[in-house]
Order: structure tokens, then sequence, then C-alpha cells
């Protein structure tokens, strides 16, 4: 009999965040933590490597992109000799991911909503301490009311520092960023200063029903 007593348990959900790195017989995820790399697996795993070959030059020996998912954390499988993980993710959500534009800098636990778009180029920062908007003209504050789920996902509402009215509403529809092909799990529309932009977001740890948090 193996040593049960080294056997991890599953435990989880749980938001990870990490690069996935793809290489000759290597495919592992690499928490932003610095914890020991982890085998992926479960029921997006191949969506997932699939996602990785499309945004990837392909001139790389090993190439990452970066992952934001919602995994339980359970024993690896027998993977083959010579390659040893002391447990896998098995991911069940994918939140966002990117070869670009993301990375393991951009993990706040403090982030509620992060919200872009192109034509023209905006974004929208939510966290605990406030709201900011930005578009080439500028950045603006804006004061935005609690994030409170509806029939198609999430919406929040308030308004901006003219006193018009500003509605931000999250649809649980997966998102591809024009541009980079950047992955997120919420499209967005956002209707400020009398104009609509449209673009992907995606929902910060405290505030994803997904990640068991």
């Amino acid at each position: 009999m193996g040593d049960e007593a080294s056997t991890p348990e599953f435990r989880g959900p749980e938001r990870l965040a990490g690069i996935l790195l793809i290489g000759e017989n290597v495919v592992e995820f690499q928490p932003c933590d610095g914890s020991e790399p982890l085998w992926l697996d479960g029921p997006l795993a191949i969506d997932l490597q699939e996602l990785h070959d499309e945004l990837t030059p392909g001139v790389e020996p090993f190439e990452g992109i970066f992952l934001d998912v919602v995994a339980n954390i359970g024993p690896p499988p027998a993977v083959g000799p010579g390659i040893d993980y002391g447990a896998a993710a098995i991911v069940l959500f994918l939140r966002r991911a990117a070869l670009e534009g993301f990375n393991c800098g951009d993990v706040s636990d403090d982030l509620v909503v992060q919200a872009s778009g192109t034509e023209p180029f905006w974004s929208l920062r939510v966290d605990t301490q406030g709201a900011e908007f930005a578009t080439p003209e500028g950045r603006v504050a804006l004061d935005l009311g609690p994030l409170r789920a509806d029939e198609e996902g999430w919406l929040m509402q308030g308004s901006g520092p003219d006193g018009g009215n500003v509605f931000v509403s999250l649809v649980s529809m997966p998102c591809r960023n024009a541009m980079s092909g950047a992955f997120s799990h919420l499209t967005v529309e956002v209707q400020a200063g009398g104009r609509s932009y449209d673009g992907c977001a995606f929902l910060g740890p405290t505030s994803d029903p997904d990640a068991g948090q």
C-alpha cells in the first residue's frame, strides 16, 4: 500500500492565479504565491491547453499564459515515470486568461470588478476603496453602489463626478478582448456620461460566488 498519510486531501473550491506552462512533457500550473507547481486536471484542463496554444506564439520551448481560475486541490494523477507533482489543480471555472496584460502583479484581494474595452480604449476598476473609470480623455472617480446579482449576472449603479447616472451591467457570458484575445468570464456594458461602453470583465476574489469564499 502507498503512503496514505502523505496523500493530499481534496480542498476547495478556491481562487488560484498563476502561470500555465506548457512545453515538451510539461503541463503545469505555477501559482503566483510561489508554492509548488500543480498538475493541471479537471473538466476544463483540455480547454485550457487549447486556449494556451491559441494565445502563445509557438516559438519558445516552454511558453506560459496567465490564468485566474477557481479550482479544487487534490491528489495528482499517476502522470508517468520521472514526473512528480505533490498535488493537482482540478479546475472548475475560468475567470480570465491572457498571454499579456495580466500577470501575478495584477492579483489583488480587494478587487471587486475589473472591466475594459476597445474602440475607444477604456477601463473600469472597482475595489473596496472606490471606483475609477478611464478613457483616452482622462480618469474620473465614480460613486458606485454595491455589486448586486440580477437575472443575467450582476449590476452596479451610481453617479459620475458631474452627478450623471452610471450603470454597470455584467452578464455571465464569456468574452474575448478584440485585440489581445484575452479571455474574461463576463461581458460588460458601462453607461456613463451619455455614452455606452462595451467590453470584458471579471469579478475579484471576494465578490465571486464561484470561488467558495
